[in-house]
């Protein structure tokens, strides 16, 4: 069997350690769309292209994966399609060339990768991206965010479950990986600012040394602008939003997490086009909301500093809407608060575990539960539609509890042990308990399975 594997730099050693532990007869061969990644052949090298190449229409898919990519969307149309179109025309080359029987790939953040996934469906590979999840120490394999794979039941699991949702529901379960505030909220925004100032000019170096003009992971400041990026007037802002923070909590309130944005889970693992761009639902779903019941909104310590400053100058100004302490307890205000508002993320599981009703924006990929509902427009009549709906539904604490735990099953069962290794990004404090890349018999029992 040969595997492509698709990495990045940083994390390409354990993530090609991970590889050859699920599959250790295979000829890996790995790939990657930055240069000088070690033993990672860059994806534009002409020796990896055939002479010939097959010919498919995937014309029907080019809105969509301009409209996902977060490097896409601010370019021109046309340079955008043709992007688009050399990077199908060359995935289907690559694999072909080499005959490859099956891909492996980080979790789909950009045309490259769509258009890697797209082309290995045209020809019948499997191809898979393999995640995290909020279970320590496992993992687990997805396309655009949907459980793929599901082991045996036994009672070991059984008892890891039960183990997991008493911790859930009480507040005792944190991710393995984790960026934080380490110390006070405006050192970390000023440090997060120096680290961005230096990013345009080390970006434009590595697209002239290399020549990777059209590079998705150091793009030009224009493009760079649109993602999480620290600038002084989103410096200024995220100090604002500090001080305005509430310390005495409504007796009666919906709790919003922000999301990290832009980032595959918005981008590419909600169905609804409608609802991907975080910001936007964020804002049209309070301003539908707020005047029903006060909304606390929680700042995501990662975005501290570099969240849009525009965004949050439009969020504070919406009435009754509440800031959060940046590190008050996400489990205190879950337990506290009346409903919560989100996408699919591991703040709402645990609040739809804790037998909370959850407003979600789109479709969460680990499912709803009778006192959820999901919002797939963002217009005011349908937002509150879904809430009148879900404040109306009343379900007893057995059939939440029962929802609960099958969806956590569910989630768990897809799951299992194994670790990429370590990642800290440059010059942040992160909290990271991650194993030596490793994958245990059952990962690697899950990903030969998917090929079934």
């Amino acid at each position: 069997m040969k595997l492509l594997v698709f990495v990045r730099r940083r994390i390409a050693p354990g993530f090609l350690r991970l590889a050859r532990d699920l599959a250790p007869d295979a000829e890996i061969v790995p790939i990657s769309d930055e240069r000088g990644v070690a033993g990672a052949p860059w994806w534009g090298c002409s020796s990896l292209l055939s002479e010939k190449v097959p010919n498919f229409d995937f014309s029907c898919e080019i809105d969509d994966i301009i409209a996902r990519c977060r490097f896409l969307r601010y370019k021109e149309r046309t340079q955008a399609k043709d992007l688009v179109t050399q990077a199908f025309r060359r995935w289907i080359s690559i694999l072909s060339k080499h005959a490859i029987d099956r891909v492996l790939c980080l979790p789909i953040d950009s045309y490259v990768l769509h258009t890697l996934v797209l082309a290995a469906k045209e020809l019948g590979v499997p191809a898979y991206s393999i995640v995290g999840t909020p279970f320590s120490k496992r993992m687990r394999f997805t396309k655009f965010g949907e459980l793929c794979g599901k082991q045996e039941i036994d009672k070991n699991s059984l008892d890891e479950i039960d183990s997991l949702f008493r911790g859930f529901t009480e507040g005792g379960v944190t991710p393995d990986w984790l960026i934080g505030v380490d110390s006070s909220s405006g050192r970390v925004a000023a440090r997060r600012l120096f680290i961005d100032s230096i990013k345009p000019f080390a970006f434009t170096a590595y697209r002239a040394l290399t020549r990777d003009t059209n590079s998705f992971s150091f793009p030009p400041r224009r493009l760079l602008s649109h993602r999480m990026y620290a600038t002084p007037s989103n410096f200024s802002a995220a100090i604002k939003l500090e001080k305005k923070q509430t310390r005495e909590l409504p007796e009666q309130f919906g709790f919003l997490p922000l999301q990290f944005y832009p980032e595959s889970t918005s981008d590419y693992w909600i169905p609804e086009a409608e609802i991907r761009d975080h910001h936007r639902t964020v804002l049209a779903t309070v301003k539908a909301l707020s005047k029903e019941m006060p909304i606390v909104v929680k700042e995501h310590p990662a975005a501290f500093g570099r969240r849009n400053a525009q965004f949050l100058e439009q969020l504070v100004e919406v009435p009754n809407v509440k800031i959060a302490p940046l590190n008050a307890s996400v489990h205190a205000l879950i337990t506290r608060s009346t409903y919560i508002l989100g996408q699919g993320s591991t703040t709402t599981l645990q609040a739809s575990l804790c037998g909370k009703s959850v407003l979600f924006f789109g479709t969460p990929f680990f499912g709803t539960g009778p006192q959820d509902v999901s919002i797939s427009s963002l217009s005011l009549e349908h937002i509150r539609e879904k809430f009148s709906d879900m404040m109306r539904t009343e379900i007893s604490p057995e059939s939440c509890e029962r929802s609960a735990r099958e969806r956590l099953t569910k989630f768990y069962m897809s799951s299992a042990p194994g670790s990429q290794g370590s990642y800290s990004p440059f010059l942040e404090r992160a909290k990271v308990r991650g194993a030596p890349a490793f994958a245990s018999s059952q990962l690697c029992a899950l990903f030969h399975s998917l090929a079934l």
